[in-house]
């Protein structure tokens, strides 16, 4: 890969070079020079992404002794920067286990990242805790999560209402309807309707849980179920989990705040809609 990234890059000056002449000399060495930076920036990633599948590989090789055989990658490192590394507080690999009964199943290694974690050698491992979740357990997270904001009562992850617009003359005021203002603006009511679906069908998209519903054509696309509130960025909503986590609801964001650590970490809904679809 680094071989290929030099090459590109000097056939990059060079064919500037031959283009612009000594006309332009000052302007090739810039532009070389942001390519230069840019290569060895996406190198650096790289570097880092592999050491991580490593460090994740052998935590899974220590702590899981009746697998034999694990596929694992990182779920979401797009968009990281080489100067944003060290702010870096979870990442996140997809892994499918195979035990010897050749029974496979999907979970997510959440990798915890204190401060300091970090050096110019690489790695503290001293700095860094693990947690498995099995899909059982991240929905038990997600709905904790979408109950925190929720418009609507939720009581049932495997039940969860679905509210379906309707016309204004038609709505039946029986406490059973909501009136919710998309992203654009434009608001409608949505009453309550007899149909339920289950978290693992579902994905948040802005104020929205949708759920994905199935069509005639056995496609489907994802629907409003019900809506969620939004707060400003100073509002925190949270529930005490479990001995290991609180939940946080705040803005575009889930938060788990890790007790052991003392830290909270915070999973963009990209990344929360990444994990899910990967266990679903």
């Amino acid at each position: 890969m680094k071989k290929i990234l030099l090459f590109t890059l000097i056939g990059l000056i060079l064919n500037v070079h031959n283009t612009q002449a000594q006309k332009n000399a000052g302007a090739v060495a810039v532009v070389a020079g942001a390519i230069a930076v840019a290569v060895a920036t996406g190198i650096a990633i790289e570097r880092y992404k592999e050491q991580m599948e490593l460090y994740a590989t052998e935590h899974l090789l220590e702590s899981q002794a009746d697998v034999k055989k694990f596929e694992l990658s990182i779920i979401d490192f797009e968009g990281v920067k080489s100067s944003d590394l060290s702010n870096v507080s979870i990442i996140n690999f997809g892994v499918t286990l195979t035990n010897e009964a050749n029974s496979q199943e999907d979970k997510v290694l959440m990798m915890f990242l204190s401060r300091g974690w970090l050096t110019e050698y690489g790695v503290d491992v001293t700095r860094v805790k693990w947690k498995l979740l099995a899909t059982d357990e991240w929905d038990n997270i997600f709905f904790e999560y979408i109950k925190l904001a929720s418009q609507v009562k939720l009581t049932d992850k495997n039940a969860l209402p679905i509210y379906k617009e309707t016309e204004k003359k038609n709505y039946l005021d029986n406490g059973n309807f909501i009136v919710h203002r998309n992203s654009s603006g434009l608001a409608g009511i949505f009453q309550k309707s007899t149909e339920t679906t289950k978290i693992g069908l579902g994905k948040l998209t802005g104020s929205e849980f949708q759920y994905l519903s199935t069509l005639k054509s056995n496609e489907g696309k994802f629907e409003l179920a019900f809506p969620l509130t939004v707060f400003n960025g100073d509002t925190y909503l949270l529930k005490d989990f479990s001995p290991e986590f609180k939940v946080i609801y705040n803005e575009e964001t889930m938060g788990l705040y890790i007790k052991s650590l003392n830290k909270l970490v915070q999973l963009q809904r990209s990344t929360v809609n990444l994990i899910h679809a990967f266990l679903h």
